[in-house]
């Protein structure tokens, strides 16, 4: 004869608990602020505009983003509203057009 495998039993009430534990901790997506810079027809335009944002040091990673037919570029991405403001101000102060896009 064969040996017999034990097979763990886990109490059902065990069982519920996790589930009960994983569904507490499951959060729903977080909104993001995104800040962008312009709005562009052409991609040359937003392109010119994206390498004096580089140049500048404002921001670190500007890429640039088809929107709805329109050529935008993304400089952020924030869970924080304060901070995307603080960006977007700053742009502003240098001479860009931003705005705040909650999504």
């Amino acid at each position: 004869d064969m040996p017999k495998l034990a097979t763990p039993q886990h109490p059902k009430s065990s069982v519920e608990t996790q589930t009960q534990t994983i569904k507490k901790t499951v959060q729903p997506p977080t909104k993001l602020t995104k800040v962008y810079v312009g709005s562009y027809r052409e991609f040359d335009q937003a392109a010119i505009v994206q390498e004096s944002l580089v140049k500048s040091s404002l921001v670190s990673s500007p890429f640039i983003k088809n929107l709805n037919g329109y050529y935008v570029i993304q400089v952020g991405s924030f869970s924080n509203q304060e901070a995307a403001q603080n960006v977007a101000e700053l742009l502003i102060s240098n001479g860009y057009s931003a705005k705040m896009v909650l999504e």
